[in-house]
């Protein structure tokens, strides 16, 4: 029901025609490897670009669907290349926090792996990992996980897949949730 594609250069946006599949987006193309779109079923409502630690971009918005609405966080922190931009990866990472109550997503290339120092952080402001140990980079055989969806709120993961190589160095990801019922928040 909702795409997010990041290092959406903007060569790129012309490759996202409006369909009517997916007739909501809002993209943030950059020319490095930065810029972030998010393409949808339902409505986006109250979207905002946000300037994130070391100025890198994230795009959040409420998405409207049939079942309520819930906010989606869209993110690509920095890799941990060096000490100062592994503690801004962290940083960043770390201030991510739900807007309000509605249950919450934060979708992307998080640069980090479910068992990096990076995944307490999240983990600390109540984000659970729904991103599978399957790995997204580089898009070989090998590689590791670190493209994925943390959740906040009543959500279960029905099914996570990573796709095949689609010609980016990352492999895409595909996770279905619903909303749980009854178990942990």
């Amino acid at each position: 029901d909702v795409i997010a594609v990041l290092e959406l250069a903007p060569a790129f946006v012309q490759a996202l025609p409006a369909t009517p599949e997916w007739p909501h987006r809002h993209l943030m193309p950059s020319p490095g490897s930065f810029g972030i779109g998010v393409l949808s079923r339902w409505p986006l409502r109250a979207v905002r670009e946000v300037e994130g630690p070391g100025g890198i971009a994230q795009l959040r918005a409420v998405v409207a669907t049939s079942a309520g609405e819930f906010e989606l966080i869209a993110v690509h922190p920095m890799p941990p290349i060096s000490p100062h931009w592994h503690a801004l990866r962290n940083r960043t990472l770390a201030e991510l926090k739900p807007a309000g109550a509605a249950p919450t997503l934060i979708v992307g290339d998080f640069n980090a792996t479910p068992w990096s120092n990076a995944a307490p952080l999240l983990a600390a402001n109540g984000w659970r990992w729904f991103g599978g140990v399957q790995p997204t980079w580089p898009h070989a055989a090998w590689g590791i996980p670190i493209d994925a969806v943390w959740g906040h709120g009543p959500w279960q993961v029905v099914d996570h897949a990573v796709g095949p190589a689609i010609g980016s160095d990352h492999r895409p990801i595909r996770v279905d949730l619903r909303r749980a019922t009854s178990g942990p928040p």
